[in-house]
């Protein structure tokens, strides 16, 4: 019975993941603007696969470049 159990629920948790990452892949939308696999947003930045932050996050956006060209990723 513990098997079963144990099995059940490491297969809602990974579809758990399976579903958030999907959502990931979409894209959210911001104030004015698209989503897509790499869909950008208006006033709040570009999201999907590389959740990009908007103008605000300068610096952030700044170091997701930098980890993404270290990492052989797409600079944005």
């Amino acid at each position: 019975m513990k098997g079963i159990v144990r099995k059940v629920t490491l297969f809602a948790a990974t579809m758990t993941s399976v579903a958030f990452l999907l959502a990931g892949c979409s894209g959210d939308d911001g104030s004015n603007g698209t989503s897509g696999t790499n869909g950008t947003n208006g006033t709040n930045g570009a999201s999907g696969i590389d959740r990009t932050i908007g103008v605000v996050d300068a610096a952030k956006l700044t170091a997701l470049d930098l980890k993404n060209t270290s990492l052989g990723g797409a600079v944005i």
